[in-house]
């Protein structure tokens, strides 16, 4: 991939969507954020993001609901999906989120170096497309 993707964040906390913006733009990637699922959709709908990391549970459409009207869209270009989660590693939550459409999970507190990790293994997945 000659450049690096654009970030599509969708977190109602607004500490930790700052906290979101903060590291990836350090890692330099390009940022847009919104605060809440129907936002992100509208836009999403636009024009389909590259790589988002999305929050699980937030108001109107939760992170579940974005993934898998994502994945149901049949875009052109494939979206790599990160779940954010606090405690939701379950095997049924787990299997919920990957029949969804899931490709990777971040559990809070998020940390840059499992940021980093995440979004090399995007950028890898997203430059076989």
């Amino acid at each position: 991939m000659d450049s690096k993707p654009i970030i599509h964040i969708v977190e109602d906390d607004m500490t930790t969507r700052r906290l979101l913006e903060n590291l990836t733009s350090l890692l330099g990637y390009k940022v847009v954020s919104y605060d809440n699922g129907d936002d992100a959709w509208y836009a999403f709908a636009q024009k389909q993001p590259q790589v988002v990391i999305s929050d699980w549970k937030m108001l109107g459409k939760d992170g579940l609901e974005l993934c898998r009207r994502l994945r149901e869209s049949n875009a052109d270009t494939y979206t790599y999906f990160i779940l954010v989660t606090v405690q939701r590693r379950s095997r049924w939550n787990m299997e919920q989120a990957i029949e969804a459409g899931v490709d990777d999970f971040l559990k809070k507190p998020i940390g840059s170096e499992e940021i980093w990790n995440r979004l090399r293994v995007a950028e890898r997945i997203l430059s076989f497309n």
